[in-house]
């Protein structure tokens, strides 16, 4: 971590290499005690020290969430500048850099990145970047975005109000990629260099290409398409929309939502009311 071995006084500590790691400082003085009876003892004691350091304290996870709210809000102003409400974007430039905006904020490491949701199905998304004219990769879904629904509150908002933010993404039907049993609903499939291979040949690590066999030596990507129209609702995990709520009650209003919406198959603002009783975060206060 460090790049140095430790021997005698002054190590260097974790926390001057990634702030992220200072907690894991305390846990690891705790270990290095010069007096061998007042290093942890058991396995026991070493996981009430790591249970005890590495949860953030609320103030900093508080610090995390909002920062991640305060990024958002600038992707969505910075795509729709000077507006404020549920606006409907149909544009297709105005789509473009809206995702692009949002992409930022993607990627596995980012303690509270970009998350989708469906109300019980959700998962962080790793990429948002745009494969064609008319589709996007948002983590491992071909989306076909007709029209993005977006929510920005009011400015110099609260905690609460920042958390209420979202982006609604209206997806049109995806086609078959062609190389299973095709199925009603929603289809996999993985890209490889120039080309994509069955979800059968992803699980096997190999692929029949041309008449030879070519090893996918974890070059593929695992792909899927809905092949109905469906909805992604879009936030940072501190996003009302995006955390479950104290019972999940937020979680069976973004599913009662997503749920209106498929049987609809449009979006219209009075389907998306229930949101305005979702839950914030709880470390976003008010």
């Amino acid at each position: 971590m460090t790049g140095d071995v430790h021997a005698g006084t002054g190590r260097r500590r974790l926390g001057t290499v990634d702030p992220s790691f200072a907690r894991l400082d305390p846990i690891i003085d705790a270990m290095l005690r010069e007096d061998p009876r007042q290093r942890p003892q058991t396995i026991r004691e070493l996981k009430v020290l790591l249970d005890r350091y590495r949860r953030p304290s609320p103030a900093w996870e508080g610090d995390r969430v909002r920062d991640a709210l305060v990024d958002f809000e600038g992707a969505l102003l910075h795509s729709l500048p000077g507006k404020r409400g549920l606006l409907r974007v149909t544009d297709r430039a105005r789509i473009d850099r809206l995702l692009n905006n949002v992409a930022e904020l993607s990627g596995p490491r980012k303690a509270y990145g970009l998350w989708w949701n469906q109300g019980t199905s959700n998962l962080q998304v790793d990429e948002v970047r745009k494969l064609d004219d008319a589709t996007w990769l948002i983590g491992r879904n071909e989306r076909r975005v007709e029209e993005a629904w977006v929510h920005i509150g009011p400015g110099y908002g609260s905690r609460k109000a920042l958390s209420a933010q979202y982006v609604l993404l209206n997806c049109a039907p995806m086609p078959s990629f062609g190389l299973s049993e095709p199925s009603p609903k929603r289809e996999e499939a993985a890209w490889f260099r120039d080309r994509y291979v069955s979800r059968a040949e992803y699980d096997d690590g190999a692929a029949e290409i041309d008449d030879e066999v070519v090893v996918l030596e974890g070059e593929a990507e695992l792909r899927t398409r809905n092949k109905v129209r469906d909805f992604l609702f879009l936030g940072t995990s501190g996003h009302s929309v995006c955390c479950a709520g104290e019972g999940a009650k937020n979680d069976r209003i973004v599913r009662g939502v997503y749920e209106d919406l498929l049987r609809h198959g449009e979006v219209k603002p009075e389907l998306l009311s229930p949101l305005d009783d979702l839950d914030p975060h709880p470390s976003t206060g008010r």
